[in-house]
Protein backbone atom coordinates (compact mmCIF):
# COMPACT_ATOMS: atom_id res chain seq x y z
CA UNK A 1 0.00 0.00 0.00
CA UNK A 2 1.55 3.30 -0.81
CA UNK A 3 1.62 5.88 1.43
CA UNK A 4 -1.21 9.29 1.51
CA UNK A 5 -0.92 12.17 -0.52
CA UNK A 6 -0.07 14.40 2.46
CA UNK A 7 2.86 11.90 3.62
CA UNK A 8 4.57 12.47 0.18
CA UNK A 9 3.59 15.92 0.04
CA UNK A 10 5.22 16.62 3.51
CA UNK A 11 8.53 14.61 2.63
CA UNK A 12 8.71 16.61 -0.07
CA UNK A 13 9.16 19.84 1.80
CA UNK A 14 10.34 19.24 4.95
CA UNK A 15 13.46 20.85 6.02
CA UNK A 16 16.05 18.94 7.41
CA UNK A 17 19.65 20.77 7.82
CA UNK A 18 22.20 19.65 5.05
CA UNK A 19 19.49 18.04 2.84
CA UNK A 20 18.05 19.47 0.11
CA UNK A 21 14.35 19.86 -0.66
CA UNK A 22 12.25 21.37 -3.39
CA UNK A 23 10.23 25.00 -2.41
CA UNK A 24 6.86 25.23 -3.89
CA UNK A 25 8.21 28.52 -5.68
CA UNK A 26 9.62 28.55 -9.36
CA UNK A 27 12.18 31.26 -10.97
CA UNK A 28 11.61 31.97 -14.80
CA UNK A 29 9.89 28.38 -15.25
CA UNK A 30 12.68 26.50 -13.21
CA UNK A 31 11.75 24.75 -9.58
CA UNK A 32 13.37 26.36 -6.73
CA UNK A 33 15.60 24.20 -4.04
CA UNK A 34 16.59 25.02 -0.15
CA UNK A 35 18.74 23.81 1.41
CA UNK A 36 19.65 24.75 5.40
CA UNK A 37 23.57 25.05 6.37
CA UNK A 38 24.69 24.88 10.20
CA UNK A 39 27.12 27.31 10.03
CA UNK A 40 28.12 26.83 14.04
CA UNK A 41 29.60 29.60 16.04
CA UNK A 42 29.54 33.29 14.97
CA UNK A 43 32.55 34.75 14.61
CA UNK A 44 34.26 37.55 16.65
CA UNK A 45 36.06 40.20 15.62
CA UNK A 46 39.26 39.09 16.42
CA UNK A 47 39.60 36.27 14.34
CA UNK A 48 42.20 36.25 11.21
CA UNK A 49 40.03 37.88 9.02
CA UNK A 50 38.37 40.17 11.38
CA UNK A 51 34.81 39.00 11.79
CA UNK A 52 34.42 36.93 8.60
CA UNK A 53 33.52 33.22 8.67
CA UNK A 54 33.37 31.15 5.64
CA UNK A 55 30.82 28.29 4.82
CA UNK A 56 31.29 25.44 2.04
CA UNK A 57 28.25 24.75 0.42
CA UNK A 58 29.28 21.80 -1.88
CA UNK A 59 27.74 23.33 -4.86
CA UNK A 60 29.34 25.51 -7.57
CA UNK A 61 27.75 28.45 -7.62
CA UNK A 62 28.68 29.35 -11.50
CA UNK A 63 28.23 25.96 -13.20
CA UNK A 64 25.68 23.71 -11.34
CA UNK A 65 23.13 26.38 -9.18
CA UNK A 66 21.70 30.26 -9.13
CA UNK A 67 21.34 31.43 -5.82
CA UNK A 68 17.66 33.26 -5.39
CA UNK A 69 18.28 34.32 -1.63
CA UNK A 70 20.10 33.68 1.58
CA UNK A 71 17.75 34.02 4.92
CA UNK A 72 19.46 33.15 8.07
CA UNK A 73 19.28 33.48 11.95
CA UNK A 74 21.67 33.63 14.36
CA UNK A 75 20.44 32.30 17.83
CA UNK A 76 22.05 33.18 21.41
CA UNK A 77 23.14 29.80 22.94
CA UNK A 78 22.59 31.71 26.89
CA UNK A 79 19.20 33.95 25.93
CA UNK A 80 17.70 31.78 23.30
CA UNK A 81 18.10 34.99 21.26
CA UNK A 82 17.30 35.60 17.53
CA UNK A 83 18.96 38.03 15.64
CA UNK A 84 18.12 37.96 11.69
CA UNK A 85 20.68 37.32 9.17
CA UNK A 86 21.43 39.80 7.32
CA UNK A 87 20.85 42.20 9.83
CA UNK A 88 21.17 46.10 9.40
CA UNK A 89 21.49 48.12 12.52
CA UNK A 90 21.73 52.05 12.54
CA UNK A 91 25.12 51.17 14.77
CA UNK A 92 27.48 49.77 12.23
CA UNK A 93 29.28 47.90 14.35
CA UNK A 94 26.23 45.48 15.06
CA UNK A 95 25.52 44.17 11.69
CA UNK A 96 25.76 40.66 10.66
CA UNK A 97 26.03 40.57 6.98
CA UNK A 98 26.08 36.97 4.68
CA UNK A 99 27.10 36.88 0.98
CA UNK A 100 28.42 34.70 -1.52
CA UNK A 101 32.40 34.29 -1.83
CA UNK A 102 34.22 32.25 -4.48
CA UNK A 103 32.20 29.70 -6.14
CA UNK A 104 31.17 27.59 -3.24
CA UNK A 105 31.91 29.82 -0.64
CA UNK A 106 28.93 31.27 1.77
CA UNK A 107 30.66 34.33 4.13
CA UNK A 108 29.12 35.44 7.63
CA UNK A 109 30.34 39.14 8.98
CA UNK A 110 30.13 40.24 12.13
CA UNK A 111 31.27 43.79 13.48
CA UNK A 112 31.11 43.01 17.07
CA UNK A 113 32.12 39.61 18.73
CA UNK A 114 29.00 37.49 17.97
CA UNK A 115 30.79 34.04 19.71
CA UNK A 116 27.84 33.12 21.53
CA UNK A 117 25.72 33.14 18.73
CA UNK A 118 25.08 30.00 16.19
CA UNK A 119 24.21 30.76 12.73
CA UNK A 120 21.79 28.94 10.33
CA UNK A 121 21.40 30.12 6.93
CA UNK A 122 18.72 28.64 4.14
CA UNK A 123 20.50 28.57 0.50
CA UNK A 124 17.42 29.05 -2.08
CA UNK A 125 18.46 28.07 -5.50
CA UNK A 126 17.24 26.83 -9.06
CA UNK A 127 19.58 24.16 -10.74
CA UNK A 128 21.46 24.83 -14.12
Amino acid sequence: MSEPKILEIEKQYKRETGIEAKTNEFVDGKQVYVKRFSCGDLPTINQIDYGMKDIELGFNFNTEIDIIRLEGIAKSKTTGAIIPMNYANPIASENIALRTRSTNLLSIYVGIDRSDYEGFVDVYYTKK
